[in-house]
């Protein structure tokens, strides 16, 4: 259990880390949740098939609830937001970042699972549950793969997706 020693209380603290400006000179980032990615593994040409938000979230609807321990989710001991081809480097405004998405994580929505039982959303959700010591959290799985809604290249732009095989 936490205990506020601050003399601002935890409610004000979080109002004034919410309300820090955003430095103009960073790379955009995709802040709505809607609008994040996730991404195949790298390609022999170093692109990644990318999946947004929206097409996934469709998909989840009306699926079965089903608990998942924690301790069965891989994806806690791997690198997920940095390094990769991008070289995305944990900074301290990037793991920040990151902090304040994982704190603002609502658990009432499940996570969502690949055909094959890879996270596709939810990673901050995974975070902020193994945080508060739980040892479960709701997923659905979807059946199919959607067509990827792009793809990621080595630079970091998007580029048009040409039609294999959706498979993650």
């Amino acid at each position: 259990m936490l205990i506020d020693t601050s003399p601002l209380g935890w409610g004000a603290w979080r109002e004034r880390i919410n309300s820090m400006s955003k430095s103009e000179d960073k790379p955009p980032r995709h802040n709505k949740p809607a609008e994040r990615r996730t991404c195949s593994p790298p390609r022999a040409d170093g692109s990644m098939r990318f999946w947004r938000m929206d097409q996934l979230w469709p998909l989840a609807q009306g699926l079965p609830v089903k608990k998942i321990p924690l301790r069965d989710l891989e994806c806690l001991n791997e690198v997920c937001w940095f390094g990769g081809p991008l070289n995305l480097r944990p900074t301290c405004r990037s793991v920040a970042e990151r902090a304040r998405d994982i704190y603002n994580a609502d658990l009432s929505y499940p996570i969502i699972l690949s055909p094959k039982g890879d996270v596709l959303d939810g990673m901050h959700r995974i975070c902020k549950a193994f945080l508060l010591g739980l040892e479960e959290i709701d997923a659905v799985q979807i059946v199919e793969m959607p067509a990827p809604r792009g793809r990621l290249l080595p630079n970091g732009e998007e580029a048009a997706y040409s039609g294999e095989d959706g498979a993650i």
